[in-house]
């Protein structure tokens, strides 16, 4: 489909050059292609018009990143990622810090669960969908 895109197309096509260009981004990490997918993902990231529009892309980057062993880039970028989506997540905790956020946490969580699971309403926000993406990435 990219090969199809007509020159300005980031200017007249601008949803179907994101999508195809994203995708193919996210086809070329699958395959492995490094270098095809850095290409893909800088022209995303050089025709974005905002931040969200490089949220999957972002997504994609980390992965790669973290498939050519450089862990420390994906857990930066995944960072600074959740840091625009307003989730601040330190990593410099100790043993004591991450027992008590897991104490907190669990009691919280006791408080809310209901009987079934079936009654918690799925979330709804984007953005905080997003968020949880790239914690999982984080991990």
């Amino acid at each position: 489909g990219i090969s199809f895109l007509n020159d300005g197309h980031w200017e007249h096509d601008y949803d179907l050059s994101l999508a195809l260009i994203k995708n193919a981004s996210g086809v070329a990490c699958s395959l492995g292609k490094s270098h095809l997918t850095t290409t893909r993902l800088n022209e995303v990231f050089d025709n974005a018009r905002c931040y969200d529009d490089k949220l999957d892309s972002m997504s994609v980057l980390i992965q790669s990143l973290a498939m050519d062993g450089k862990t420390g880039q994906a857990l930066e970028s995944s960072l600074r990622v959740l840091a625009y989506l307003e989730e601040q997540v330190s990593i410099d905790l100790d043993e004591e810090a991450i027992l008590r956020e897991l104490t907190e946490t669990h009691k919280y969580v006791q408080q809310i669960l209901p009987l079934s699971l079936d009654t918690i309403p799925a979330m709804k926000d984007p953005l905080k969908i997003k968020a949880m993406h790239f914690l999982h990435l984080s991990l």
